[in-house]
């Protein structure tokens, strides 16, 4: 079976991307999201002591494809990320280019930043991060200019290192999502 990881900016569209690709039959999904600490320690977190590079490079295949694998039907299996910012985006492709070279990486994008950042801000000041857990707001949001810029920097910085890491990458803009061509790359059917 292939390994995906759906990842994109926080608010970016992976929550919908990860829905879709999920509920094909053939592709099985980690339900919760992978944390950051996932690429950060990896191994690390489950032994006592120090792990050497080599026991760490041996053990993140198995250890993703059992935190991931589910039906022995599916053709393929993965989890997905959200990422904070450039930060965290470097950590993903530099875990992914030393311990998962093999996997595909569907990098969900969305075009309106300011809609992301204002989404952002939202979901951090009241705690409701999706629409159907209840509690969302229509009302307007002042997003400080300030914090704009370094949202859209910041974003700009972390779709870079991601979509231009020497990595298999399949890119998908929220504003245009269709599962079809995802599934079908991920699956290897036509």
């Amino acid at each position: 079976t292939r390994r995906f990881l759906i990842v994109g900016l926080q608010r970016s569209g992976t929550t919908y991307a990860a829905a879709t690709v999920g509920g094909h039959p053939r592709a099985h999904l980690l339900a919760p999201e992978l944390r950051q600490d996932f690429f950060d320690l990896g191994v690390q977190r489950f032994v006592a002591g120090e792990a050497t590079f080599d026991v760490v490079r041996a053990s993140f295949p198995p250890l993703f494809d059992a935190v991931t694998r589910g039906d022995d039907e599916a053709l393929a299996h993965g989890a997905k990320t959200a990422v904070a910012g450039h930060a965290e985006a470097v950590a993903v492709c530099d875990c992914l280019q030393t311990f998962l070279p093999d996997v595909q990486v569907v990098l969900v994008t969305r075009r309106d930043l300011i809609a992301s950042c204002g989404s952002l801000l939202r979901a951090q000041r009241s705690g409701v991060w999706h629409s159907w857990s209840g509690g969302a707001t229509d009302r307007a949001l002042r997003i400080p200019p300030r914090a704009l810029r370094r949202y859209v920097e910041d974003a700009q910085a972390a779709v870079h290192d991601l979509s231009t890491a020497p990595l298999s990458i399949l890119q998908m803009m929220t504003e245009a999502v269709s599962a079809r061509p995802t599934c079908c790359v991920l699956l290897g059917s036509p």
